[in-house]
């Protein structure tokens, strides 16, 4: 049996599939994520990219030339430090991976090349421009020590939301990235069940546009920021100050865009900026239905999804298929840009 291992990954907000900016890094300005924005660690569940069955990642543990962890192979369990304020944080248990094998710096190599050859490394550059953070470190980063891991898809075991750690849990002595051996099984706070708590008023988000990408300048994100401010007003205009709020928490990582309160109870919207009402509908529909339902609450009597695209006339016909045959709340707005204005839902 491989010996078991507790490892700390920095923080990421896009479930460690690409880097999710500076937001919730250390503040340490002397760490690496501090200083580049992003940690190699940020991409260790992009499972999209195997050779020869192995997911090829990388944990700081292992960045040493001298490492006496080679060849070994270990149980990680993995932990992250959510920066919230400079003096604040939140740890957040991840879950295990399972037969983790430290790899050779020649090994590290051939798989750089595989990552080049198959453009993933531009693919990860294009991560890292997304975010508006300077490629200089990613690319001085060494071929022989841009990975030191592999793994299997199967072996990986991960919560279905991190959960929150008490700060003097005694199963992390030390939360700086050293190798732990694994003591006890952590002390788990798991959240509510029905933790929704409506939240009133709207704090808008940036939206400037700031990121440079392949052929210009894009960021959905700022464009989601400054209609959803300008949605907010419209729909505070229709229930009233007070009845209106952005970003609700519903959990780990988990906001609606906007929740409305009636005297029926509360209305979910989710906003999306995709070019046709099909697209909208099908990247929202899976989350609108989590924020409500999940694991089996009902927070919602109502779900819109809301986005500038017209609606068509198949579109009208699936949403009322789901409602007439399902029995699902589920509606589309259409959000006129130019006119800053809501069509009636449908």
């Amino acid at each position: 049996m491989p010996e078991k291992k507790i490892a700390r990954i920095c923080w990421n907000s896009n479930h460690w599939v690409s880097p999710s900016g500076r937001n919730g890094k250390s503040s340490n300005k002397e760490s690496y994520e501090y200083i580049t924005g992003f940690g190699h660690e940020e991409w260790t569940f992009d499972t999209d990219k195997v050779i020869d069955g192995y997911v090829y990642g990388f944990l700081q543990q292992f960045n040493n030339k001298t490492s006496i962890h080679r060849g070994a192979i270990y149980d990680i369990s993995l932990y992250s430090i959510e920066k919230i304020q400079s003096n604040k944080n939140r740890k957040w248990w991840l879950g295990e991976i399972m037969s983790v094998e430290v790899i050779t710096e020649e090994k590290s190599k051939h798989v750089y090349g595989m990552y080049k050859k198959n453009g993933w490394l531009s693919e990860m550059e294009a991560d890292l421009r997304k975010m508006n953070l300077d490629l200089k470190y990613f690319k001085e980063t060494g071929s022989d020590i841009f990975f030191n891991i592999r793994f299997k898809v199967q072996n990986i075991f991960l919560l279905d939301d991190p959960v929150e750690l008490d700060k003097n849990d005694p199963a992390l002595p030390s939360y700086y990235y050293n190798l732990l051996g694994f003591i006890q099984q952590p002390n788990l706070q798991k959240g509510s069940r029905n933790g929704f708590v409506f939240k009133p008023g709207h704090s808008p988000g940036k939206i400037e546009t700031v990121t440079n990408s392949k052929g210009g300048k894009n960021d959905k994100s700022l464009f989601h920021n400054e209609i959803q401010t300008e949605i907010f007003s419209l729909i505070e205009d229709v229930y009233g100050e007070g009845n209106v709020g952005t970003e609700n928490d519903l959990g780990y990582q988990t906001k609606v865009d906007i929740v409305a309160k009636n005297s029926r109870g509360f209305v979910f919207y989710e906003i999306k900026t995709a070019q046709t009402a099909k697209a909208a509908i099908r990247e929202a529909l899976g989350q609108i239905l989590e924020y409500s339902y999940w694991p089996d609450n009902e927070h919602a009597t109502k779900l819109i999804i809301i986005a500038p695209p017209i609606a068509t006339e198949e579109t009208k016909m699936y949403l009322t298929g789901l409602r007439a045959k399902f029995g699902i709340p589920i509606f589309y707005q259409q959000y006129d840009i130019q006119n800053n204005k809501l069509e009636t839902e449908i």
